[in-house]
């Protein structure tokens, strides 16, 4: 008699490229997902129905129970069960939770957001290593903002940060990407710059990001709510005063271009 097949599950960290590929198996109840809108009622005076609004899309919650076990008395799981809760503790570099990939057999294949690692210690070994640990999963399923969908007159609610590739190695290119406009890319330029450490990095960060940069991409709204002076205004070329000044300007600036 063949033996059954249990389906394999893996969560992938998409910030690291980390891949768990755990030996253990998901629990007989197998995976419960719920999906729906998010519904709120609210009360009227003198009403005995209530109000009932959608308020935001669909929303799918993916719950499961496994078991990390030790195979032998020099195996520890603590290592494992870590590696697990890190995954739903915030990522200060990034200032929110690892996004991640969640697979389950060929019926599910997610980017979610671990909400929650909650477990259950079984009685410790002689060496007061735990032999046993049940895991509770409770996931989301995760989707990018939107940066479309922001309100211009609102204020920004998130920021994404960007590792710069090769074939994308222009604030204009990423403006394009994100915000639809490429003419948004000096704004993105000056904002990035100036938030740079050192001089030398400003510098360096002044012209195109260098590929491999982490740098913070501001929302939509942010950016379209800042004003861009100009670097200089017209004038009238027989004012000898201000030319005089816009020629040194000129050259301070193939200096420099020079330099870098």
């Amino acid at each position: 008699m063949a033996s059954k097949e249990t389906p394999g599950w893996s969560i992938k960290n998409l910030d690291t490229g980390k891949l768990l590929i755990p030996p253990y198996p998901i629990g007989e109840d197998g995976v419960n997902v719920e999906v729906g809108g998010v519904i709120s009622e609210q009360e009227r005076f003198g009403f005995q129905d209530p109000i009932t609004q959608w308020t935001r899309g669909k929303t799918k919650a993916i719950t499961f129970t496994t078991v990390l076990f030790a195979e032998d008395s020099t195996q520890s799981i603590l290592s494992k069960l870590r590696e697990f809760e890190n995954l739903a503790i915030k990522d200060e570099s990034l200032g929110r939770l690892p996004v991640c990939i969640f697979t389950y057999g060929l019926a599910l294949s997610e980017t979610v957001l671990i909400e929650s690692v909650d477990h259950d210690i079984a009685p410790l070994r002689s060496d007061f290593e735990p032999r046993l640990v049940t895991i509770n999963f409770s996931i989301k399923r995760y989707r990018p903002f939107s940066q479309t969908q922001i309100d211009p007159t609102k204020p920004a609610k998130e920021s994404y940060f960007l590792v710069v590739k090769a074939t994308e190695a222009s604030y204009e290119a990423i403006a394009k990407r994100y915000y639809g406009q490429p003419l948004y890319g000096d704004r993105l330029r000056k904002r990035i710059a100036s938030a740079t450490g050192t001089n030398l990095d400003r510098e360096a960060m002044a012209l195109t990001p260098p590929v491999g940069a982490k740098i913070k991409i501001p929302a939509r709204s942010i950016i379209l709510k800042e004003v861009v002076e100009p670097s200089f205004h017209a004038f009238n070329l027989e004012d000898e005063i201000v030319l005089t000044s816009w020629l040194a300007l000129l050259g301070r600036r193939s200096r420099k271009t020079a330099v870098i």
